[in-house]
C-alpha cells in the first residue's frame, strides 16, 4: 500500500450537477485528485496510485470503472443516492466499498480517513 500516495481519485466528464460539485469542492486539494479532461499520467498509474477511487454519478455510474478500481486495488467510493449496485445479490457491496450521498460531497475526506 505504500505506492498509494494519493487519498483518493475521480477522473471523469462534467456531466451532472453532482460532477460540478465534486470538483467545485474538491479542485485543488492535495489529497483527493479530481480530473476532468485529459490525464497526463495513465489511467491504471493513477488507480494503483490511488487509495480510494471516487464513481460519481453523471448520467450513469460506469460499472465496467468501478471493477477497473477493483482490479488494482483501490477500493470504490460510489457517490450517488439510490443506486442500485451491480449483483447485489450476490455480493456484498459494504465489504469492499464506500457508498457516500451527494450531499455529503464536502464530507469527503472525513469519511474517507474515518
Amino acid at each position: 500500500m505504500s505506492s498509494q500516495k494519493k487519498l483518493a481519485f475521480f477522473a471523469g466528464s462534467i456531466n451532472s450537477p453532482v460532477r460540478e460539485r465534486l470538483l467545485q469542492v474538491w479542485r485543488n486539494d492535495s489529497e483527493i485528485s479530481v480530473h476532468f479532461g485529459r490525464l497526463t499520467t495513465p489511467y491504471a498509474d493513477e488507480l494503483l496510485g490511488s487509495k480510494f477511487c471516487l464513481h460519481v454519478k453523471g448520467f450513469e455510474i460506469n460499472t465496467a470503472r468501478i471493477a477497473d478500481s477493483l482490479y488494482y486495488g483501490c477500493v470504490p467510493v460510489i457517490i450517488a443516492n439510490h443506486y442500485d449496485l451491480p449483483f447485489a445479490d450476490i455480493l456484498n457491496w459494504k465489504s469492499f466499498s464506500i457508498v457516500v450521498a451527494t450531499l455529503d460531497i464536502p464530507l469527503l475526506k472525513q469519511v474517507l480517513k474515518g
